[in-house]
């Protein structure tokens, strides 16, 4: 864990292109990710009236924004399904069945509360520029919120890479700094 800010002993900037993320129960995503980011965080503020001007305090609880990860479409559209098929569990649009099908799915056996079947836990790791594992973050008790649509389009002078995006909410992350 980081407790302090020290001074870089590497002034070498951080390579965009260096990363590895995995969702447990997305096993079909991990080959496929293009890109993704660390979400901001941020820490509200309160504040205290005086009749003079306002004095702002640090609020008490951080806020962790949305995980977006853009992924390349298999050929199979297994990786995209996959996301759908765990949306669909969630939000059973057509009958209560679909939830305890989602609940009976192979990677939801091994775990025990209902409640752990509907999240999953997801890493990013950061590599150094020489593709080691320099940092990692863990994404607690995720979900997926949003699912891009994927775009046919004939008109293309050439064979274009299907790409979707899909929007995970989670609890909090945590950083490790030694992997």
């Amino acid at each position: 864990m980081i407790t302090t800010c020290p001074v870089p002993d590497d002034v070498n900037p951080l390579l965009l292109t260096g990363f590895q993320f995995s969702v447990a129960k997305l096993p079909e995503l991990t080959f496929w990710v293009q890109n993704t980011e660390i979400p901001n965080v941020s820490l509200g503020a309160s504040t205290t009236g005086t009749p003079l001007s306002d004095i702002r305090h640090p609020g008490e609880k951080l806020e962790f924004g949305d995980l977006a990860v853009r992924f390349l479409v298999d050929s199979q559209m297994k990786n995209w399904n996959c996301i759908f098929f765990w949306m669909r569990g969630l939000g059973f649009p057509e009958s209560q069945e679909q939830y305890r099908e989602f609940l009976r799915f192979e990677y939801n056996k091994p775990l025990r509360f209902e409640s752990s079947k509907m999240m999953s836990d997801a890493t990013l790791i950061v590599l150094d520029g020489t593709h080691r594992p320099m940092q990692s973050f863990t994404f607690i008790d995720m979900f997926p919120v949003n699912l891009s649509g994927i775009e046919f389009d004939a008109t293309s002078p050439t064979a274009q890479q299907a790409t979707a995006t899909v929007t995970f909410a989670y609890s909090y992350f945590v950083l490790n700094d030694s992997v």
